[in-house]
């Protein structure tokens, strides 16, 4: 596993008592309002993905905040839709956006989806999922649905664990399983009631979550997305 960085000094105790410790000595930050935006800017321009030959993980978050604005909590699963879903959705609060990190779980978006959605109907969540993730809980498809969740499920459908299989290219490694058919997560979900939607570009994508958006209950847009965005993406965020 490669350290991504590695600490001058490591600190053990008690954490308040540490905090307290390592920032006396601290002067405030010199960053300017003008210097965080900028940083931003090329944060931004970074990780979004040149248009390609299909749908881009950006151009599915950017439909969806476009359609839903930041009314919704949003729950992202672990995968390499992650790097879009987190860097293009619009947070407002603590909170706005529920993800499974540390260990990063996957099947984690669905059921915490569910979770946001009962305790605050007024809001709804959306969760944004790539199809290992899914096909890891689809029977809580059906709780959403027994209970009327006020929810949109987004499935980044591009047949295969992209995050693994990213590795397994840059260590020229065969594909062992990595990918697959992609499965009609629209088919599946229409059977549990869910409203649902399927995209394969832009513009089929904007139209169907502004529809979703429009709509109540349990809800889901198969999005088939282009997967050859995600290495980029990953060498922006890691160097």
């Amino acid at each position: 596993m490669p350290h991504y960085l590695t600490p001058a000094a490591r600190v053990n105790g008690n954490l308040p008592a540490s905090l307290k410790a390592v920032t006396a000595g601290i002067s405030s930050s010199d960053w300017t309002t003008s210097a965080i935006a900028d940083h931003r800017s090329a944060f931004v321009d970074a990780m979004t993905i040149p248009e390609g030959n299909g749908l881009s993980a950006g151009q599915v978050v950017d439909a969806v905040c476009n359609a839903f604005g930041s009314t919704p909590r949003l729950t992202v699963d672990a995968g390499a839709h992650m790097f879009s879903a987190c860097a293009f959705w619009q947070a407002k609060e603590p909170l706005d956006l529920l993800i499974s990190n540390g260990l990063a779980s996957m099947g984690f978006a669905v059921p915490a989806a569910i979770a946001a959605a009962l305790h605050d109907p007024a809001r709804g969540a959306v969760a944004m999922t790539g199809d290992g993730g899914f096909l890891m809980c689809l029977g809580e498809l059906k709780t959403a649905a027994a209970t009327g969740a006020e929810m949109t499920v987004v499935v980044f459908n591009d047949a295969r664990l992209s995050l693994i299989d990213i590795k397994r290219e840059q260590r020229q490694m065969q594909d062992l399983g990595l990918s697959w058919e992609a499965p009609d997560f629209a088919a599946v979900a229409k059977g549990f009631g869910f409203k649902v939607w399927q995209a394969r570009d832009a513009a089929e994508m904007q139209r169907a979550a502004t529809e979703a958006a429009a709509a109540s209950g349990p809800r889901l847009i198969d999005a088939r997305v282009d997967a050859s965005g995600y290495l980029p993406q990953l060498r922006a965020l890691r160097g």
